[in-house]
C-alpha cells in the first residue's frame, strides 16, 4: 500500500519492521522521526499491529501509520486501527501527536475518512475515532 498523502501530510502505512524499530526505539539510517517519536501510543500502537500480523496477517488497509510532515518527512505522530469495520462497517480509530506537533492544525476531520476509505479500496468504511473529531490537513 502507497504512503497517503493529505495537504501537508503523509500517511505511511507501517510495515513490520518499522514497527519493530518503534517498539525499540530505534529507527535505521532512512527513518526521519521527529525528536520526541515514538511516544508512548506509537509503542502501543506497534505492538497491536505486530501482534495482529502474528495473529490473522497484515490488516491493511485497517493497519497502523506513521504521520509525516509533508514539508521535511519527519514523523510526529501515527494513527492506528482498533480493528477492521465492524458490521455496520465503523471502524475506531486512534491518533497521537509528539507534544511539539500538538496544536497547530494539523489534524481535523476529513483526512480520517481518508485513512478509512483509502483510494482503489473496495472498503467501505465510516471512521470513528478514538479521541475527539480528529481532521487531517
Amino acid at each position: 500500500m502507497d504512503d497517503l498523502v493529505t495537504g501537508r501530510l503523509v500517511l505511511h502505512p507501517l510495515s513490520i519492521s518499522e514497527a519493530e524499530r518503534v517498539l525499540t526505539g530505534e529507527p535505521d539510517a532512512t527513518a526521519l522521526w521527529a525528536p520526541e517519536y515514538p511516544a508512548e501510543g506509537d509503542v502501543s500502537a506497534a505492538r497491536r499491529f505486530l501482534t495482529t500480523c502474528a495473529n490473522t496477517g497484515d490488516p491493511r488497509p485497517f493497519g497502523t501509520y506513521e504521520i509525516r510532515r509533508g514539508e521535511d518527512g519527519r514523523t510526529i505522530g501515527g494513527v492506528d486501527f482498533h480493528g477492521t469495520p465492524d458490521e455496520n462497517g465503523s471502524v475506531t480509530i486512534g491518533y497521537g501527536l509528539i507534544p511539539s506537533a500538538q496544536g497547530k492544525g494539523k489534524i481535523t476531520w476529513n483526512g480520517t475518512t481518508e485513512v478509512a476509505e483509502p483510494k482503489n479500496q473496495p472498503h467501505q468504511a465510516q471512521a470513528r475515532p478514538a479521541v475527539t473529531e480528529p481532521k487531517w490537513t
